[in-house]
């Protein structure tokens, strides 16, 4: 039994001798290997169609269905723009609850490990319709907002990643003349990729 177990733990330690990398060699934060251009998709549609999380609509997704970032030659901060779109015909050719979102600004990142990093930034923001959140139905009002956002990141490769952001949206209505403050929650889980 004894000569088992010396020989088990030789072919442990031989194995760990035959990688090149470590993990958190081979996977870098792209802050530091030097992508710039960034898309993103929400990925939470198809998430909760395969784990449901206990709810019961999947496409309450967020107002952003898209995101596009790139950063500068430096990687200090990067122009974001996002955008959601969600049309469901109705009767008579009308559409019931329409949804349409958009959103400039800018962001930074800071990387926390090999494999994590934060991101902070800033919003200007167009939410018209229902914003696709738990509990919201502002489907008659439109608004315009302003906002910090604060996000996070996980990569699994040096080009892919999934995290997640809230937004404090700041603004006014015109339609309804009222002032809007409302939290945008991360219900949102967008896959990233690096170009």
């Amino acid at each position: 039994m004894k000569q088992y177990l010396i020989a088990f733990t030789c072919l442990l330690f031989a194995g760990r001798g035959l990688y090149g990398q470590s993990l958190t060699d081979s996977l870098k934060v792209p802050k530091q290997a030097g992508y710039h251009r960034i898309v993103g998709l929400n990925m939470t549609p198809l998430v909760t169609q395969l784990i449901p999380f206990n709810r019961s609509n999947p496409r309450e997704a967020g107002p952003f269905l898209l995101r596009f970032k790139h950063y500068g030659p430096r990687m200090k901060s990067a122009f974001r723009f996002s955008m959601g779109l969600h049309l469901t015909p109705g009767e008579f050719d009308d559409f019931e609850d329409p949804q349409i979102s958009l959103a400039l600004g800018w962001e930074k990142r800071r990387s926390i490990s090999p494999h994590w990093s934060y991101t902070r930034g800033f919003d200007f923001m167009f939410l018209g319709g229902d914003l696709n959140i738990p509990g919201n139905s502002n489907s008659d009002n439109a608004t315009f907002a302003v906002g910090p956002l604060f996000g996070i990141e996980y990569f699994f490769d040096k080009r892919m990643s999934i995290g997640c952001e809230a937004v404090l949206a700041l603004g006014f209505s015109p339609s309804a003349e009222t002032i809007v403050i409302d939290i945008l929650p991360p219900v949102g889980i967008f896959l990233n990729h690096y170009f």
